[in-house]
């Protein structure tokens, strides 16, 4: 039985929306790309990493907002998966641990490095992130 195609609603912000609108359409089917959020980084920030031990992405948004406001690239990243540490290696970052998973992951991956850790983690995101990747990691003691 051949199914006819669908016609799917990418909700996501972009630039992801471009590319699973890109996957939607290489299965056969319509993409109607319409985001219902916007990524928009904050206008004239500075970022200072004086006693930062390490990046936490928790996203591939927080990677390129993160690189467009700051050229260091020397700092240890942990990235949530693998859509993260792709962009992480885009961005030109050498040192990279991915957690493959979610937040919880994450955070257990770098709670279990604590001990290399001389500084803070820095977690550049989302205003309203959907995990609570600070609370765990305080909960640590990092």
């Amino acid at each position: 039985m051949v199914s006819k195609p669908l016609t799917v609603w990418i909700t996501r912000a972009e630039p992801g929306a471009a590319a699973t609108a890109e996957r939607v359409a290489a299965m056969g089917h319509k993409a109607l790309v319409a985001p219902l959020l916007r990524i928009e980084p904050l206008p004239d920030l500075a970022i200072d990493l004086t006693g930062v031990a390490a990046l936490a992405f928790t996203s591939a948004n927080g990677v390129r907002a993160f690189a467009a406001l700051n050229p260091r690239r020397d700092i240890r990243v942990f990235s949530v998966g693998a859509g993260t540490t792709a962009a992480a290696k885009a961005a030109g970052f050498k040192a990279i641990l991915s957690a493959e998973g979610d937040v919880n992951a994450l955070a257990g991956r770098i709670a279990a490095r604590k001990a290399e850790l001389r500084g803070t983690v820095l977690h550049p995101g989302a205003a309203e992130p959907a995990g609570d990747l600070v609370g765990s990691l305080t909960a640590e003691g990092l």
